[in-house]
């Protein structure tokens, strides 16, 4: 079996279900090389200290338009997702992720 299989095989006989999980979805600033740095949002399992996905930030946008992309990618039916925002009470939220979180929270 190849890395890939493994690691699939690995992941999914630990986490079979999201199901009442906690996820946490935060972004970084990767630097340390010369140009700007790159920005990561990712999807973390709390109790399992495993990143779910991640996606990368466009160079002219910020966290918060990468994070539907990022919840669109990962099957989170049942489980609690956590994002931390610290500008949202300044600035709106763009309809993108509202979608999104509606999405999350249909019955």
């Amino acid at each position: 079996m190849v890395f890939a299989e493994q690691f699939t095989t690995g992941v999914e006989a630990a986490l079979s279900s999201l199901a009442g999980k906690h996820i946490a979805i935060d972004g970084k600033a990767l630097r340390g090389y010369a140009g700007k740095p790159v920005h990561l949002i990712s999807a973390v399992v709390s109790e399992a200290q495993l990143i779910l996905g991640q996606a990368a930030v466009d160079v002219k946008s910020n966290e918060i338009t990468a994070i539907p992309t990022l919840l669109e990618l990962l099957d989170i039916q049942g489980a609690t997702v956590t994002i931390v925002m610290r500008w949202v009470a300044k600035k709106p939220l763009p309809g993108a992720l509202w979608r999104a979180v509606r999405t999350l929270l249909k019955p």
